[in-house]
């Protein structure tokens, strides 16, 4: 399917709502077609801007062209048409060069695209765990952070500072244990990476998921968060400082912007600092706000199944680790990957 030049010039006499849905029609393919690109996220993401500008393009439009307001309007109007006209035309166009050349491309490029995107959808998955684990660190282990090791080393220093409700063993414990496993990641990429990304990746996700199986089973020893003993509460710190820590190392090693999984500053940063606001242009604005909508939900979902019991919070983190790591096994390619730029 095309997007033609007459339809662009015909969205001025039509409502501005079959001009958004015929936009609509041509940003997202409805007509379907074997030989083009799957939708990309950055065309998601534009579609709100393009359809603001469709709909004003088409107000402009129907006033200056209504019987009743001939002669009546200020000439600044036909001017703003005019931009507005110049900026969809433009819109257009380079959606439709982009269809082209997307349909033109060989399978392998469709591929990567398409396994670039569940790679993606597994981070976001990933992101949710995060929230997860931190709520279940935070409410039932002695408000710790297990995941975000930026504020576990604030809260060391509150505990130092005799802070009540705050321990410097359970902290350093984070601390250490999260180190251990960005050491075990490092090794076990230098095992997987130069031979098979999708081994390497199905690994990882494999060793995480099976610490917080670990996590889970021992929380099970405990009927309610109180009766938690020291020791059980050490354990369950140390395995999931683990798994965090070797999937912090491994996103790190794999540099996808702005979907870290387990922090959020430079994300809430780049999201505010890159927009319309700060003169920006809003780029990968939707990867960021799912991120932080994930670990929101995650921290969520965490707090209210800490009342059913902990090992239901570990145990769904478990789940979707699995699920993610299963996409990573699907879904990337058996090849070696890149070398990290230094």
């Amino acid at each position: 399917m095309m997007v033609t030049q007459r339809g662009t010039e015909s969205c001025g006499s039509a409502s501005p709502f079959r001009a958004i849905l015929r936009f609509i029609q041509a940003e997202f393919l409805l007509e379907s077609s074997p030989e083009l690109p799957p939708i990309g996220i950055t065309t998601v993401c534009s579609l709100p801007c393009s359809i603001a500008i469709v709909f004003k393009h088409s107000r402009y439009s129907a006033m200056l062209d209504s019987p009743d307001r001939v002669g009546k309007v200020p000439p600044e109007w036909g001017k703003t048409r005019a931009r507005l006209h110049a900026k969809l035309k433009l819109s257009m166009d380079q959606s439709t060069s982009s269809r082209v050349a997307g349909s033109a491309s060989p399978p392998e490029q469709r591929e990567a695209a398409r396994n670039e995107l569940w790679l993606h959808i597994s981070f976001v998955l990933l992101t949710f765990v995060t929230g997860l684990v931190d709520a279940a660190g935070y409410l039932a282990l002695g408000r710790v952070f297990t995941a975000n090791m930026t504020g576990n080393v604030v809260l060391l220093g509150f505990a130092a500072a005799h802070v009540s409700g705050l321990s410097v063993v359970r902290s350093l414990t984070a601390l250490g244990f999260a180190g251990v496993g960005g050491i075990l990641a490092g090794r076990l990429e230098g095992a997987f990476r130069l031979k098979s990304r999708r081994k390497w990746l199905a690994v990882v996700g494999s060793v995480e998921t099976c610490l917080l199986i670990i996590a889970s089973l021992v929380a099970l020893q405990s009927f309610s968060l109180h009766s938690l003993s020291g020791s059980a509460e050490l354990a369950l710190i140390a395995l999931t400082a683990v798994s965090m820590g070797v999937r912090n190392a491994t996103v790190r090693h794999l540099g996808v912007l702005d979907i870290t999984t387990t922090v959020l500053t430079l994300t809430v940063a780049g999201l505010s600092s890159e927009s319309s606001l700060g003169g920006g242009t809003n780029p990968r604005w939707g990867r960021r706000v799912i991120a932080i909508v994930s670990m929101l939900s995650g921290a969520f979902a965490g707090a209210l199944l800490l009342r059913v019991s902990l090992a239901s919070v570990l145990g769904l983190a478990a789940v979707l680790t699995a699920i993610a790591a299963g996409i990573h096994s699907s879904h990337t390619p058996d090849t070696p990957a890149p070398p990290q730029a230094s």
